[in-house]
């Protein structure tokens, strides 16, 4: 087979896999991870099966930073404290840093030929990718019950996932090479003159238009900033890059007509949806009044300040990929005020990875980023037979920049749709202007160079081999415990017992055991995932239930103890499970005393500890509730709240009438929001 196919084999399937992560569910699913891990793998094993082929090492520090970046995440992870979780980020990281280095090593056609470069075809695949995904969002926006454009970043299976965060992310990195694209396009002109002249204008700004109403219809104010910083940055880059100064007045005035384009698709999509779905109050969003308050904001500098507290505690590796979403809510202050990262991809790496690893992700970024400035400050093109306008470099620099910025108060990096297109433009802008020198790498470090990408590709497509048989045989048992045969369930669960990635199965395990009487095995799994992963208080929550049942109250008390201490602030549930074993353990210490007074019972020594805990703690709740804080009224939480305020009114009857009006306002409250949800017109689509 000629080298040359390989090399447009390995190029479709990037291409390919490209459109399908930004097209469905903008690659948030774990089959996206898994086709990226295969892709990258295969492509880096053909890259240097090529006969021939001399494989150029365009940057020995970037490729250096790369390699220890990738090494430092495989420590982080084999150190980490929460194990079921964060393979599916090795993985996905890892495809990513090989697949920065193929760009970096590819080998391009000579220039002026006939066949397009691997970056044109990108960015032609970027731009359709793109056009479709917001026809497809705005369809969703105007029939669905979804006050906010998602794109296509979302699952329409579950009423929570909905990204539009993400979808303004992917925005930002995707209208100025929309912009770019759009200038050589050909469009059909009418035939008129003076209609034709003007259509030749308008037109090219139409798809830039239409990525920018659909930016704002996501009403992402971290979005807004974002793109108002990428036209400031923009402006600077073409006033000083040499030779575009004169030209900088016309791109503003493009930009400006693609924004007022986008004014108008804005208020005209609105206008579609308003006889089918509320519309979204831009002024209630600007001046933080509408549903979520100012909580997006409180709760982003809490979610740094305890990244950073993480940071302190673990430096070195960190706890672990992934270990955010277990670790924070140990830190946690408010009720619900919990996430999966910390909402900013440095301190998310810092926490998860260590100091090293935030510091060695920073270092690339700043490696490539001023490479680029100093490629796009002197006027060079990013391809002999591409960029024929000569403002690629400032417009790909621009939305790096913008994706970059964006991650820096909402990390989004997760979603392969925004993940693997920026890795691309990443490598783009690094390989810099075509023919330049490229450095020779010492002779004792040259076989190092070469043997490190495949040595890495092979290990990860070994990984995700074996990783993905246990996904479908777990996934079987997922779907066959949502189908109610338990028993089919644990025998798939049972296959897929030596799975690393096991996220909640040990959890299903556990709890189908636990439904079918079977408390030994239950504790078993139990115990198990607990060394595995000991910072869930799920898991700690449901070993206590298991021993309460068992009426171990004293080891139930402990396990309760811990799952307060963990995830307290996101369950009531905990604190039900824990008053309830504390006031057994009394009872039972006093009916096993035969001599005992049953009228004069000594109290747990903890009660007293906890009893006022869990009374404010409820307090909270009950506020969270009445403002259905995070959909707190539609959760099981105000069934738990009513349940501790009837306990607590038995323990103190003289603060009964108060805990009765309290339950009140928790079931008006609650049953007016679940109302209000149920009664909410039901989507056109799905």
């Amino acid at each position: 087979m000629r080298t040359t196919s390989l090399q447009r084999y390995c190029e479709n399937a990037v291409l390919a896999l490209s459109a399908f992560t930004i097209l469905w569910k903008g690659g948030k699913s774990l089959e996206s991870t898994w086709l990226l891990a295969g892709v990258a793998g295969a492509c880096t094993l053909l890259q240097y099966m090529r006969r021939g082929q001399k494989i150029e090492i365009r940057d020995q520090q970037i490729e250096l930073v790369t390699f220890l970046l990738i090494l430092w995440m495989f420590l982080s992870y084999i150190f980490s404290t929460t194990l079921n979780y964060g393979l599916d980020e090795v993985l996905r990281d890892t495809s990513l840093g090989l697949l920065l280095l193929w760009v970096l090593r590819r080998e391009d056609p000579v220039s002026g030929g006939k066949k397009e470069s691997f970056q044109e075809r990108f960015f032609s695949i970027l731009f359709s990718a793109t056009i479709a995904s917001c026809i497809i969002g705005i369809f969703i926006y105007i029939f669905q019950p979804v006050n906010r454009f998602v794109g296509t970043f979302f699952d329409w299976r579950f009423h929570t996932d909905y990204w539009p965060n993400a979808a303004a992310e992917f925005l930002l990195l995707a209208w100025p090479i929309v912009l770019l694209q759009s200038q050589h396009r050909r469009f059909v002109l009418p035939r008129t003159p003076l209609l034709r002249a003007v259509a030749a204008k308008v037109f090219p700004l139409i798809p830039t238009g239409l990525v920018l109403g659909c930016l704002l219809l996501t009403f992402s104010r971290g979005g807004i900033i974002s793109f108002i910083g990428q036209v400031v940055l923009l402006t600077l880059l073409l006033f000083f890059r040499k030779g575009t100064e004169h030209r900088l007045r016309m791109h503003l005035l493009k930009i400006g007509a693609s924004l007022a384009i986008g004014l108008l698709i804005f208020t005209g999509v609105n206008a579609l949806r308003a006889p089918f779905h509320p519309v979204e109050s831009v002024e209630r969003k600007v001046t933080f009044t509408a549903a979520e308050g100012s909580s997006s904001v409180s709760e982003r500098a809490s979610f740094w300040k305890q990244a950073m507290d993480m940071t302190l505690e673990r430096p070195l590796f960190g706890w672990g990929p992934g270990s955010f979403r277990f670790v924070q809510p140990h830190l946690q202050e408010s009720v619900l005020a919990t996430s999966d990262h910390p909402h900013n991809i440095f301190l998310k790496f810092s926490a998860e990875r260590g100091v090293v690893g935030a510091l060695l992700s920073l270092s690339l970024l700043f490696l490539i980023f001023t490479g680029g400035m100093h490629l796009t400050l002197r006027g060079k093109r990013l391809s002999a037979n591409f960029d024929h306008t000569r403002f690629g470099s400032p417009l790909l620099f621009t939305a790096l920049a913008g994706v970059v910025a964006h991650n820096l108060i909402d990390f989004n990096l997760q979603f392969v749709g925004i993940a693997l297109p920026f890795t691309l433009c990443l490598g783009f802008l690094a390989r810099g202007e075509e023919g330049k020198h490229v450095p020779v790498v010492k002779k004792k470090y040259r076989v190092l160079f070469r043997l490190l990408p495949p040595v890495i590709a092979s290990l990860l497509l070994l990984f995700s081999f074996r990783e993905g048989v246990y996904l479908v045989t777990s996934s079987m048992g997922r779907h066959a415990e949502a189908a109610g045969d338990g028993a089919a369930a644990l025998d798939w669960y049972e296959t897929s017992e030596g799975e690393w990635f096991t996220r909640d199965m040990e959890l299903s395990r556990a709890m189908l055991f636990l439904d079918a009487g079977n408390l030994e095995n239950a504790e078993t799994v139990l115990r198990t995932s607990l060394r595995r992963n000991a910072q869930d208080g799920r898991t700690w929550k449901l070993l206590g239930t298991l021993l309460a049942s068992s009426e171990s109250f004293p080891e139930a008390i402990e396990a309760y103890k811990i799952a307060f201490a963990y995830n307290g602030w996101n369950d009531l549930g905990i604190s039900n499970g824990l008053l309830q074993a504390l006031l057994a353990e009394t009872y039972l210490q006093e009916t096993s005393d035969a001599a005992a007074d049953s009228t004069h019972l000594t109290p747990h020594p903890d009660l007293q500890t906890f009893v006022p805990l869990i009374e404010s703690r409820v307090r909270d709740f009950a506020r969270a509730i009445e403002q259905n804080l995070h959909f707190a009224a539609l959760s099981a939480n105000p069934e738990e709240a009513v349940d501790i305020l009837i306990t607590l009114s038995v323990l103190s009857p003289e603060k009964a009438p108060e805990y009765r009006a309290m339950i009140e306002e928790i079931e008006r409250e609650t049953n007016e929001e679940r109302e209000r949800w149920s009664a909410r017109k039901p989507g056109w689509i799905w």
